[in-house]
């Protein structure tokens, strides 16, 4: 993995961000917005080549099965995930071909001149700029394809939080909370994994939630709702954050 991919993957997560105010289908023209807009990025900041091709087939790819399946896919089950995979590995083949993601030699000077002249970056270099990268990649994934994964854990396993109102409504504000709260006890366990070498904090991360939710774990349903999530949470956040963590110990 090079730094020019690492960034490439941190751009691509970066505007499937979006995703997180938008749990329903996109409208059409939020389909295409999402795509003009990676192109546009990705071609700013890389050069042409094989790579940049890739690129631009793929996300025209997916846009358009995005548009022609619009009606047909049900956000809840995940199939974004699917995109994600394809978004990140078919331009990384293409590439192959050629010699792969490539820095416009522009932003390589003005990265150096920065380097060069503020405090906070003199003593950044590729390394740490590769492991940056490497943090930046780990916590975009833990948040919103995550969320996405775990959502459709929950909505296979009918656990959904519901408003009372019957099967199906959803109660939204607590999907919301639930939401924030998951991403934000996923980037701590991340750190404390990529930081440190004892995982004990994590179990104090879980223990503060579930008291701050004491009375709620009264219900049955939501009980099961929240430990499925805090499990799922913890499971991906120590696999993401060993997998980072390499690139860190390279610094």
């Amino acid at each position: 993995m090079t730094l020019e991919y690492l960034v490439f993957a941190d751009l691509i997560l970066f505007t499937r961000l979006f995703y997180l105010v938008k749990d329903g289908p996109l409208s059409k023209w939020q389909i295409i917005g999402l795509g003009v807009t990676q192109i546009i990025l990705l071609s700013a900041l890389f050069q042409g080549g094989m790579a940049l091709v890739g690129v631009a087939l793929t996300v025209a790819l997916v846009t358009a099965l995005a548009l022609l399946l619009r009606s047909r896919l049900d956000p809840a089950k995940g199939y974004r995930l699917v995109s994600l995979l394809v978004l990140l590995l078919l331009p990384w083949y293409i590439g192959s071909f050629g010699q792969g993601f490539i820095f416009r030699p522009e932003y390589l000077a003005v990265a150096e001149h920065l380097a060069a002249h503020l405090p906070p970056l003199i003593h950044l270099d590729a390394s740490s700029a590769f492991g940056v990268c490497g943090v930046v990649l780990g916590m975009l994934l833990l948040a919103n394809e995550t969320n996405i994964g775990i959502r459709a854990a929950f909505h296979h396993l009918k656990l959904e939080p519901t408003n009372g109102q019957g099967a199906g409504n959803i109660d939204q504000k607590e999907y919301n909370a639930g939401r924030v709260i998951g991403i934000l006890e996923r980037w701590l366990m991340f750190l404390v994994v990529v930081a440190t070498n004892d995982l004990s904090a994590l179990a104090f991360i879980v223990a503060a939630k579930g008291l701050a939710r004491m009375k709620q774990l009264e219900n049955k349903q939501f009980a099961e709702y929240m430990l499925v999530g805090t499990l799922l949470s913890a499971v991906a956040a120590v696999l993401i954050g060993l997998w980072i963590k390499p690139l860190l110990m390279a610094m």
